[in-house]
């Protein structure tokens, strides 16, 4: 009997095909990682796939922090921090971790329209949440800004408030000025917490927004892996100054694995090497490559490339210009039918869609051969489907819903499923989100709405993928009983 691996299996084929990876991470299946560690990945392969006892020196089980103190602190002059944790649980462990050190069983102000990690760290660390509304002025994008003005009202009205958190910038590298929410957090005396998965790059370009960490945020998790050239999975996560106090290393080893990936570390350390032989250059590179691409297509008849004019109408001061956010909405094309059209005739994986758009994600393994690639694929496109098909409106996201439980006590509490159509009015028990972006629609403690509801039936109508189901829109939902 021979067993089948699917799993590995779909790896392979996906190699074999010579798709062109315009998606994460950075590195671009080995196109741009760091020449010392694909030499040594090279000649040891999975030799190199070794476990904590047989350091020498008697290092750590939990962590071989000796070995990596130099890189760390390299990472930590590169990036402006006072000292940097190198994870290996993704940065979703560096959010469990701050949440953890910084929440401190507290309340926490941060925005509904947050990553499914952000409120598996809330259920974790038994932070109570404080959701602001959303700013957004475009109403099928998830929004993550926080307003000043409300901000410092709930700071000034909420008593016990442990941190402010935010997440700066979005999947599609849209950004908004932290300086102002930093500035009001610290009056209040406490710390801004960012989830920076997506600006990991940012402190390389002044022709990129600012990092988090120079707008006076104070912990900062970032996925070096994204955009960056470190291998999947490893991340990092800084802490300023001010905030050097909260001993964060001992928050990180509770999210961390005893027995972390040496492969993921030694990645890291050779990105950080990497990073401060020829970071700059590496981003330069990167923003020049999209800079041209930009210009080769910004006349494509149907096709949008999102620049200046759209970003400054939805009120964002600054965005990635490494994102390429393509709007097919003018062939009349969903962005999943574009992206699917991508894939299978032209054999060019994006990073994600929506109901309009297509993210494609440049990286540093991405190559002048490719952005061609790319742009002929968008004109025998324009060619082919642009016979003014109009699109109807993409469905809005739904609006703020009340918590009557937190999202830790609605996790925990006794739970049944019922089916979709009867939940409102319901407690849910479980997240909901649509992966990617990953922004919930559901979470835990929320009192199910019918718009709600609507939405994800409209999601599934659409073709989205809900995680936490097996496809398609969940037929029933786990609610508290």
């Amino acid at each position: 009997m021979v067993l089948k691996q699917p799993f590995l299996e779909a790896i392979i084929a996906y190699c074999r095909q010579g798709i062109l990876p315009l998606h994460t991470p950075g590195h671009k299946q080995g196109a741009g990682i760091a020449a010392g560690f694909k030499d040594a990945f090279e000649r040891w392969g999975l030799q190199l796939d070794i476990d904590p006892p047989v350091l020498p020196s008697g290092e750590s089980w939990v962590a071989p922090t000796a070995l990596l103190t130099a890189a760390q602190a390299m990472a930590a002059d590169l990036f402006g921090a006072a000292e940097t944790f190198f994870l290996t649980n993704g940065t979703s462990a560096g959010i469990q971790a701050m949440f953890l050190a910084a929440g401190k069983q507290g309340k926490v102000v941060l925005p509904r329209q947050v990553h499914t990690s952000v409120i598996s760290a809330l259920i974790i660390s038994d932070c109570t949440p404080i959701f602001v509304k959303p700013r957004g002025t475009s109403s099928d994008l998830p929004d993550s800004r926080l307003d000043p003005d409300e901000l410092r009202f709930v700071l000034s009205a909420t008593d016990g408030i442990r941190a402010v958190f935010t997440q700066n910038p979005s999947y599609y590298g849209f950004a908004a000025d932290l300086r102002p929410i930093a500035q009001i957090a610290h009056e209040y005396q406490v710390p801004l917490l960012v989830d920076e998965a997506h600006g990991p790059h940012f402190s390389f370009s002044a022709d990129l927004p600012q990092a988090a960490l120079q707008a006076g945020a104070d912990l900062v998790a970032q996925s070096t892996h994204k955009l960056l050239t470190s291998l999947t999975g490893s991340s990092m996560l800084h802490v300023s100054r001010a905030y050097r106090h909260l001993d964060l290393g001992r928050c990180v080893d509770l999210v961390q694995s005893t027995s972390p990936s040496f492969l993921l570390l030694a990645s890291l350390e050779a990105a950080v090497f990497q990073l401060a032989e020829v970071g700059e250059q590496l981003v330069e590179q990167v923003l020049s490559l999209a800079t041209a691409f930009r210009e080769r297509v910004k006349d494509l008849p149907g096709i949008t490339i999102l620049g200046d004019e759209e970003i400054q109408a939805w009120g964002y001061p600054d965005y990635d210009r490494t994102k390429l956010v393509l709007d097919f909405s003018g062939l009349g094309l969903t962005g999943l039918e574009a992206a699917a059209i991508l894939r299978q005739e032209y054999q060019i994986q994006t990073e994600m869609a929506d109901f309009r758009r297509v993210l494609a994600v440049l990286g540093p393994g991405d190559t002048e051969e490719g952005i061609i690639r790319l742009e002929q694929a968008l004109r025998l496109m324009a060619a082919k489907y642009y016979q003014g098909r109009k699109l109807p409106d993409p469905p809005a996201l739904p609006g703020f819903s009340e918590l009557a439980m937190t999202p830790r006590e609605a996790f925990f509490a006794a739970a049944a499923e019922v089916p979709l159509a009867q939940a409102a009015g319901m407690v849910a028990a479980e997240i909901i989100a649509p992966y990617p972006p990953g922004i919930p629609v559901v979470i835990p403690g929320e009192i199910i709405t019918r718009e709600q509801i609507q939405y994800l039936e409209e999601l599934a109508a659409y073709g989205f993928n809900i995680a936490g189901t097996t496809g398609g829109v969940p037929r029933r939902l786990r609610v508290v009983i």
